[in-house]
């Protein structure tokens, strides 16, 4: 963000490039793996599997709206961490 961090505190950046930071954001910080995650191939019409990466993850989040907001939604969500923590806890 260090690139665009005046433009950020000056609110001069476009819709496009902050919803690019964003969903890198999202790629880097919140999902750190993921399984049955794919897209839609435009040519054929038909699901292609994705391996999970960075770069992989930042497609798939700028492609599907919906997805963004699932994520974004259950890493607000305190009571999701808890129960990882507990179980990971319980499982020791």
């Amino acid at each position: 963000m260090r690139p665009v961090k005046k433009q950020i505190q000056n609110s001069t950046l476009s819709p496009e490039e902050n919803e690019s930071l964003l969903c890198a954001a999202m790629a880097e910080g919140l999902l750190l793996d993921w399984e049955g995650v794919g897209r839609i191939d435009e040519a054929t019409g038909k699901a292609v599997a994705m391996g999970y990466s960075v770069e992989n993850a930042k497609q798939v989040l700028q492609e599907n709206y919906e997805l963004r907001e699932f994520v974004s939604e259950f890493a607000d969500s305190l009571d999701n961490f808890k129960r990882e923590y507990v179980e990971g806890v319980v499982k020791k």
